[in-house]
């Protein structure tokens, strides 16, 4: 029988909970998404975090929490689909937002329990017209189109298990004229049934375009991350849960026929999982869970897109917290990575900002609610920054329930004060007593912002000294060598 938890990191057990209806209106009225001093950076410090599924605290109805979501930026909107319990049964949901988070589709239930089986597990894509989702209906695969507007498109179609109804962890991508579908899948082998990684195709009009086909060679357990490199579907899968499982490699040409052997990506001691996996048009990015020093961090490594490691291990995580669940998204110039951290007595969930190299290019965020635990993480990118989709404790602990909701955020445009136009995220920090990068640090390179040096190790002055000033109110012709301008310089991984 599948079994289907929130991540290892997190205390968001499954348990029966009351629930509260409330509506996607009243939710979109608590976001104050405004910039108020014309930067183009919006004030999110307080307020900016949208429950989506809203069900898990109605006393009206006998449900339980929500697990799993998954988010998609499709064109000026972002889906949303997640599945949650209710009684007897576990049933499927999408959400729509518009381009500001404004809701365009409320919490809409399209899998029904009482007619399919259990509905958990999804798995969502955009294909420049339609959102597909795949995920696991009675122990097999199930896979629907959907419009923009959220409405299904023809029948769902189940995929054939070959050998038994043991299916679990669908990852779906569209490969540019079909989709290349990956999960795990029982097979009969010399033990019995045993679960492998499992392959098809599935045309644009959502009707299955190839066999079932058994691709590992050795048996998977845990997530897989899949990706569309543009020649073919790759797919990054985990041993299992125990302390020698590892993170393999698995290449499939787009007409589904396996490419090579699997290549074996982690080598430390220890258990190596929870796969994300990024393709940014040259080489493949892989975020995971390691615990090679006895507890779970996060660790990211590039590749080749034929499996060839690129660079060494580069842990992202703090050494002191523990960490799992990793999710990740290529923007086109950068990585924007996602995980749990336990900070303190709770989870919470990190976001980084990353370059191809690793190289932290901006402070991380802690988002989530500072009292209660966050878990699961789900990113996408919508073209001028992610959206972070994850489950958070804060609306069922209060009243001594476990579980979660589903939040959405949209992150990366917040300013840390949005009275002040020159102070944004990323913006240069100078020695003027302000934290102009909002990285919660003042003048963090000025050895005395009071003489307006810079640092200790340069005799550079501040823009905002008196010095510079003098200096730059002189007409150009009569001006010497410019002393101004302190830039700092970007932070590395540990």
């Amino acid at each position: 029988m599948n079994s289907h938890r929130m991540p290892r990191a997190t205390c968001l057990a499954v348990v029966s909970a009351l629930l509260v209806l409330g509506s996607m209106a009243s939710s979109r009225a608590d976001i104050p998404l405004r910039d108020d001093d014309g930067d183009g950076f919006q004030n999110c410090a307080e307020g900016c975090d949208l429950r989506v599924s809203t069900r898990g605290t109605d006393p009206r109805v006998f449900q339980g929490p929500s697990h799993q979501p998954a988010v998609v930026s499709a064109a000026d909107r972002v889906a949303l689909t997640w599945w949650q319990e209710s009684a007897h049964e576990k049933a499927l949901f999408l959400a729509l937002f518009d381009a500001a988070g404004g809701p365009l589709l409320a919490e809409t239930e399209i899998d029904e329990p009482e007619s399919s089986g259990p509905a958990v597990a999804p798995a969502i894509v955009w294909n420049g017209i339609d959102l597909a989702i795949a995920w696991i209906r009675r122990f097999r695969v199930a896979f629907a189109r959907f419009t923009p507007a959220g409405a299904r498109i023809g029948e769902v179609v189940e995929i054939e298990n070959p050998d038994s109804e043991e299916t679990d962890a669908p990852s779906l991508v569209w490969g540019g004229s079909e989709y290349g579908l990956f999960w795990r899948n029982h097979f009969s082998d010399s033990t019995g049934l045993a679960p492998f990684l499992a392959f098809t195709r599935i045309s644009a009009v959502g009707q299955p375009a190839g066999q079932v086909v058994r691709l590992s060679d050795i048996p998977t357990r845990g997530g897989i991350a899949s990706v569309w490199t543009g020649r073919e579907y790759v797919a990054a899968w985990s041993t299992g849960e125990g302390s020698d499982a590892e993170i393999f490699l698995t290449r499939v040409d787009g007409f589904g026929t396996k490419q090579g052997t699997d290549i074996r990506l982690t080598r430390a001691p220890g258990f190596s999982g929870a796969p994300a996996l990024a393709w940014t048009g040259r080489a493949l990015i892989l975020v995971w869970e390691d615990r090679r020093d006895g507890f779970p961090r996060i660790y990211l490594a590039r590749f080749a897109a034929d499996g060839t490691r690129l660079t060494s291990d580069l842990r992202l995580s703090e050494p002191s917290s523990a960490a799992a669940s990793p999710a990740s998204v290529w923007t086109g110039s950068k990585m924007v990575a996602s995980w749990e951290e336990t900070r303190t007595d709770h989870v919470e969930l990190e976001l980084a900002r990353l370059s191809t190299g690793g190289v932290r290019i901006a402070t991380d965020l802690f988002l989530g609610d500072d009292d209660f635990a966050s878990g699961s993480p789900s990113l996408t990118w919508t073209g001028s920054g992610p959206v972070l989709a994850w489950v958070d404790s804060r609306d069922l602990e209060p009243l001594g329930l476990f579980g979660g909701e589903v939040y959405l955020r949209r992150v990366l445009r917040e300013d840390c004060d949005d009275t002040d136009s020159g102070t944004w995220p990323g913006a240069n920090e100078v020695c003027d007593g302000r934290d102009n990068d909002c990285d919660g640090v003042v003048d963090e390179d000025c050895a005395d912002a009071r003489s307006g040096l810079c640092d200790s190790s340069s005799s550079r002055l501040s823009r905002f000294s008196p010095a510079c000033q003098a200096e730059t109110l002189r007409p150009k012709g009569q001006r010497g060598p410019n002393p101004c301008g302190c830039l700092r310089a970007p932070a590395r991984l540990p």
